[in-house]
């Protein structure tokens, strides 16, 4: 019998996220600094590159939900995230 494991805590799913962020950073052969722990304030990690610097604040989801996304749902009338986004990116 197969077992499925149970969704994760918030905790882990922000730690899972910020570690993600951080991996894709790097792969782009940025330089990455991560703030110990989950939920710090003002940003989870920076980036840079040269003299450039870029504070990041992560936010994940073990639905795929992006809650930037929350108010264009209405506009939209279904729970087409995908759409809301492009919705939001206009």
């Amino acid at each position: 019998m197969n077992k499925v494991n149970p969704p994760m805590d918030s905790y882990h799913v922000a730690v899972a996220a910020e570690a993600f962020a951080a991996g894709l950073f790097a792969r782009c052969g940025l330089d990455v600094s991560v703030q110990y722990g989950a939920n710090q304030p003002e940003y989870d990690l920076v980036v840079t590159r040269g003299e450039k610097m870029l504070k990041v604040s992560v936010k994940g989801s073990q639905t795929g939900r992006w809650g930037l996304t929350q108010s264009q749902l209405a506009e939209i009338g279904n729970a087409d995230y995908h759409g809301a986004i492009d919705l939001w990116l206009e």
